[in-house]
């Protein structure tokens, strides 16, 4: 017996739900499977959930540290507005160019982009976030 998906020789008797060579659910035909792109790069499913969490996380953190006495006349709101803001913006940013670019280029140009587009974008909510928590800076 030959996987219908990748024409390799499986045991007559394969118990499996999935070809151990190619991943395919042997249940599914083939025209129902995901399409691999001529590179051979499906695209990279997004958990919605996890997308939201790493883009909100610094918010609240960012929210919290301020609105605390921890955060009041401290450099910790601060720190976690700027760098948590801008590597959980970057990480958003290369979940969705995973889910949309079709090549290695693609999803390298798409991260970049949209990576320093949301970093952008979360270290403003940051700073939104330190003003809600009512942290006052002081330039002197």
């Amino acid at each position: 017996m030959n996987c219908p998906h990748c024409n390799q020789e499986l045991s007559a008797n394969f118990p499996g739900p999935s070809c151990p060579f190619c991943g395919a659910d042997l249940s599914i035909p083939k025209a129902n499977q995901p399409a691999l792109d001529a590179n051979g790069l499906a695209p990279v499913k997004v958990s919605w959930l996890i997308f939201f969490t790493v883009f909100l996380l610094p918010v609240v953190l960012t929210t919290l540290s301020a609105a605390t006495k921890l955060g009041q006349g401290q450099d910790l709101p601060v720190g976690i507005g700027l760098f948590g803001g801008g590597v959980a913006g970057f990480a958003c940013g290369v979940m969705l160019a995973l889910r949309s670019g079709r090549t290695i280029g693609v999803r390298v140009l798409l991260s970049v982009l949209l990576g320093g587009a949301l970093a952008v974008a979360c270290i403003t909510a940051c700073c939104i976030g330190c003003g809600v928590g009512g942290y006052q800076l002081n330039l002197h």
